[in-house]
């Protein structure tokens, strides 16, 4: 519901789908455009045959298992390095203070309640941010 809201075409809930069939069916064989991995395991590998020739695939925890077709098929693999730092942040900032992307805000809560704020990020099954409020607001 949250994806299809933000304007996604199709969606999967992985955990009663078919993610790489539905892939393949929705695209009609022809494959995804990009793949975006934030699971880890051999879900790059599993990736590669429903994702089209010169396609990309990004991966925030590196890729495991038998990468092979990548070659084959002429996609490319980017490791994206997660970091943080003051100028990435101001810049996201800007793009949010112009309205240019919005965040998406799950729960906000009192910075004395960070455990939870742990705890529901451990879940890893939250619908955006979680925020800790440190003025009290």
């Amino acid at each position: 519901e949250t994806l299809a809201s933000l304007g996604a075409d199709v969606t999967v809930d992985y955990s009663s789908q078919k993610p790489f069939e539905i892939a393949e069916k929705e695209t009609s064989g022809k494959g995804v455009d990009a793949v975006f991995d934030t699971v880890g395991g051999d879900t790059v590998e599993k990736s590669l045959p429903i994702t089209r020739r010169f396609g990309r695939i990004a991966g925030i925890l590196g890729a495991t298992g038998d990468l092979t077709l990548a070659y084959r098929r002429n996609q490319t693999y980017f490791g994206v390095m997660l970091t943080r730092d003051r100028e990435r942040l101001e810049r996201l900032r800007s793009l949010i203070e112009f309205k240019k992307i919005r965040p998406l805000v799950d729960e906000v809560l009192p910075l004395e309640e960070v455990s939870k704020a742990h705890q529901r990020l451990d879940t890893g099954h939250g619908r955006g941010k979680v925020v800790l409020d440190v003025q009290g607001k």
